[in-house]
C-alpha cells in the first residue's frame, strides 16, 4: 500500500531545506584561521571553553557534508527541475528572478514556476531516501474521501 503525503507541507519543508543552501555555502568559503585573530594584551588571559579554529572546522566540515547531501539530490532529479531549484535557492548572494531564471533554462515564466512545485516534491523524495517526505494525517486523509 502506498503512502500518503501532505505534498503542500513536503513542498514547504523542502523548500526550506534548499534554503539553507546559500548560509552553508557562505560557512564553507569561511578560512577557519580568518575566524579569530590574535589579540595581544598585557591583561591576563580568561580560561577560554574551547578551541575556536577546532569549532570552526567542525561547522565547516557539517556543512559542506550538509550541502554535499542537497547538491546529490539535485542530480537525482530530472536535469531541468534540479536546474530550476539551483538556481533558485543555491547561486550568488541574491536569488535570482523567475524572469533570470526563465532566460537560464529557455522555459516560460509560467512553465518555470508549475516545474518548481514539482521539483519540490521530487527533491523531498531524493533528498537521504526521502527524509523530507512529510505524511498526511490520516483522519484529515479519510475526511477528504
Amino acid at each position: 500500500m502506498f503512502t500518503e503525503y501532505d505534498l503542500p507541507q513536503t513542498r514547504k519543508v523542502a523548500k526550506k531545506k534548499l534554503n539553507e543552501c546559500r548560509r552553508l555555502n557562505r560557512i564553507i568559503g569561511r578560512e577557519p584561521m580568518a575566524l579569530r585573530s590574535p589579540v595581544l594584551s598585557d591583561m591576563p588571559k580568561t580560561p577560554s571553553n574551547g578551541n575556536k579554529t577546532e569549532d570552526a572546522l567542525i561547522q565547516r566540515t557539517d556543512a559542506e557534508k550538509e550541502r554535499d547531501a542537497i547538491m546529490r539530490a539535485l542530480e537525482l532529479i530530472p536535469t531541468t527541475n534540479g536546474q530550476i531549484l539551483y538556481y533558485t535557492h543555491c547561486t550568488g548572494v541574491e536569488r535570482p528572478s523567475d524572469y533570470e531564471i526563465s532566460k537560464i533554462i529557455g522555459y516560460e515564466i509560467k512553465t518555470i514556476q508549475a516545474k518548481r512545485r514539482d521539483a519540490y516534491i521530487e527533491f523531498a523524495e531524493a533528498y537521504k531516501q526521502g527524509a523530507l517526505l512529510v505524511k498526511a494525517d490520516a483522519e484529515r486523509h479519510l475526511a477528504s474521501i
